[in-house]
């Protein structure tokens, strides 16, 4: 995805992630000057993911996730002056859904916006039930990794759950992410079901997805 790399250039990641555990990481919910630097993350994070949806120039797939309307709230983590990964928080279990079509056309041909738009609304998911918080599209900069960035992402997100009420956490994960499985089991995740993925293999490259939650409130695991 060298195309959303040069993206990344122009969304202000032109200077390398401080990798070091000693630099503090600051969580805080993304703000729309930061929706740029978000898409080329999400694009990087999952190339092959959204390759078949939208295409493969990197650039342009970039471009749209900058613009997609997201069903929660997105947050960032800054890391040595830059921000170095984002994930989103959904507890809203009636928001309408997202308006697709106007940013696929924005950026697609017809018939390529029609396929990407039919493609995600068959894909897409009910909303978390009443007192359930779910967590997506966690991403870190390959540069930043290894430097307690998802860590950070996790507890921030897991800690404004059960201040709204929540009572669990979920998230999908694809079988054979191990680096993410073994962070979300490190701070209290466990799997409850293996989802097949059936015709949708090809985007997530794996046949199972991994549904994985966590208890919050008294008596949950704590998050270091």
């Amino acid at each position: 995805m060298s195309q959303a790399r040069r993206f990344l250039s122009t969304a202000g990641f032109d200077r390398p992630a401080v990798s070091t555990a000693f630099e503090p990481i600051f969580v805080r919910p993304a703000r729309q000057a930061d929706r740029r630097t978000i898409g080329a993350l999400v694009a990087i994070g999952f190339p092959d993911k959204f390759a078949p949806i939208f295409g493969r120039n990197g650039e342009q797939t970039a471009r749209l996730l900058a613009e997609l309307p997201s069903s929660g709230t997105v947050y960032v983590a800054e890391h040595g002056g830059v921000i170095a990964g984002t994930a989103t928080l959904t507890m809203s279990t009636s928001a309408p859904p997202p308006p697709l079509w106007p940013v696929l056309r924005r950026h697609l041909p017809f018939w390529r916006a029609l396929r990407a738009f039919l493609l995600l609304l068959s894909m897409g998911a009910a909303g978390p039930a009443s007192r359930t918080a779910m967590i997506e599209a966690v991403v870190v900069r390959p540069d930043a990794r290894g430097a307690g960035v998802g860590r950070a992402l996790m507890r921030t997100l897991l800690e404004d759950a059960e201040r709204a009420g929540r009572e669990e956490a979920a998230l999908y994960v694809v079988e054979g992410n191990d680096a993410a499985i073994r962070l979300y089991e490190s701070i209290g995740f466990a799997m409850r079901r293996r989802q097949a993925v059936g015709i949708y293999r090809g985007i997530f490259g794996a046949r199972h997805l991994l549904y994985m939650t966590r208890r919050l409130g008294p008596g949950a695991p704590l998050t270091r």
